[in-house]
């Protein structure tokens, strides 16, 4: 389940990609933006490359038209569907604006997914995966424009929280924007890495490991 939870694959791009990249083929002027998009491993890790393109050319060619694919949602079918292009042609030339807008932005069409998005808390700036849930991803993050062009995660699975339950419930969990909201705190950042990294935290549920994890003690003055 954990592993399910924090998988990057991106499953738009696993419906589309293939009747785009059949509609490329041999057509100069997406060429280079066809070769990115067929290269890429159709995931959002840090390192992929190929996920800002196609993410980029979907948002502007779902703006044009009413319909994106080829075979909607069907009730019947509800794991295969929808897939396919409703308009190769106009995906095409969405395609072609989609790679000179990568360009002007990042200077290269096949940018790093964690070049594009980071954590920004505090003084931190840490690649990240993950992407909206409308592109298929089920480690759900989306993000806000930054001044510089870097797209910075905003909301999402912010908290996660995996429980076994049995005798002694094992939970694990992760709170990518820290236990306090005061920036001086110690706590305000301090999971950050992990959640990027895809990384959980064992839970403290026994009085041991609230112990073995106190950093300080407190007991109150007994009643008059």
């Amino acid at each position: 389940m954990i592993r399910l939870k924090h998988s990057y694959r991106m499953l738009l791009a696993e419906r589309l990609l293939p009747d785009l990249l059949a509609a490329g083929a041999g057509q100069t002027p997406t060429a280079e933006a066809i070769s990115v998009l067929a290269g890429w491993d159709r995931s959002v890790t840090p390192p992929s490359r190929g996920g800002v393109l196609f993410e980029t050319w979907w948002r502007l060619y779902q703006a044009r038209v009413k319909k994106p694919f080829a075979e909607e949602w069907s009730p019947a079918r509800p794991t295969t569907t929808p897939r396919g292009l409703a308009d190769p042609a106009l995906a095409l030339a969405a395609l072609g604006e989609a790679a000179d807008s990568v360009r002007r932005r990042y200077r290269s069409l096949d940018v790093g997914w964690g070049e594009a998005h980071r954590i920004r808390l505090g003084a931190k700036d840490l690649e990240v995966g993950g992407c909206p849930g409308d592109l298929g991803c089920f480690r759900v993050l989306w993000y806000r424009d930054e001044p510089d062009g870097i797209l910075a995660a905003a909301g999402g699975d912010g908290w996660i929280l995996a429980v076994e339950f049995g005798e002694v419930p094992r939970a694990y969990s992760i709170l990518a924007y820290g236990e306090s909201n005061r920036p001086g705190s110690p706590y305000f950042s301090d999971q950050a890495e992990m959640f990027a990294a895809g990384d959980l935290k064992p839970v403290a549920f026994t009085r041991e490991d609230v112990e073995r994890g106190a950093r300080r003690r407190y007991r109150a003055a007994p009643f008059p």
